[in-house]
C-alpha cells in the first residue's frame, strides 16, 4: 500500500483602501486567500480579529462564512489556484496612533510554505490637531460694558 501525502501551499494577502485615513473615518479592508497547490485545501481557515481602534461595520465575502465576534473566517475547500476574498468596513476609533491588523491562514494539508501564511498591514491615523482661540474686544471692560 503506498501512501502519498497531500500538500498545498496556501497564501494570505491583506490590502487597506486607506493607509491614513481619519479618526471616525470608514476604511475597507480586502483579504485573499489563494491556494497554490499542489493539492487541494480543505478545512481552511483566516483568524481575522479586529485590533483595537477599528471597530467592524460590515463585511461580504465569496466563499464561506465569517463571525466579526471571534475573528474567525470559515473558507472550507479551496481548490489550486482558486481563491476566496473577504472584504470587512471598518471605522477607525484612534488617532496618532499605528494601528496593526493581522491575518493568519491554515488549512487540514501540510502547507510546504508557511512564510505566506501571516500577513500584517499597519495603518497610521491623522491625528486631531484641534486648537481654540479665544480674543476679546475689549480687555480692560467696566461693570456693565459689552464685550465680544
Amino acid at each position: 500500500m503506498t501512501f502519498v501525502r497531500v500538500i498545498t501551499n496556501i497564501i494570505v494577502n491583506k490590502t487597506v483602501n486607506n493607509t491614513n485615513p481619519n479618526y471616525l473615518e470608514n476604511i475597507t479592508w480586502t483579504i485573499n486567500v489563494k491556494n497554490l497547490g499542489p493539492d487541494n485545501a480543505t478545512n481552511v481557515k483566516v483568524t481575522e480579529l479586529l485590533p483595537d481602534g477599528l471597530t467592524y461595520i460590515k463585511h461580504t465575502t465569496n466563499n464561506g462564512t465569517y463571525n466579526s465576534t471571534t475573528g474567525l473566517w470559515n473558507i472550507g475547500n479551496v481548490n489550486v489556484d482558486e481563491t476566496a476574498t473577504l472584504i470587512i468596513i471598518t471605522q477607525v476609533t484612534k488617532d496618532s496612533h499605528n494601528i496593526t491588523n493581522t491575518v493568519n491562514v491554515t488549512s487540514t494539508e501540510k502547507d510546504w510554505n508557511m512564510t505566506n501564511n501571516v500577513y500584517n498591514l499597519t495603518i497610521v491615523p491623522n491625528s486631531t490637531d484641534l486648537s481654540i482661540k479665544k480674543e476679546l474686544s475689549n480687555a480692560n471692560p467696566y461693570i456693565g460694558d459689552t464685550i465680544t
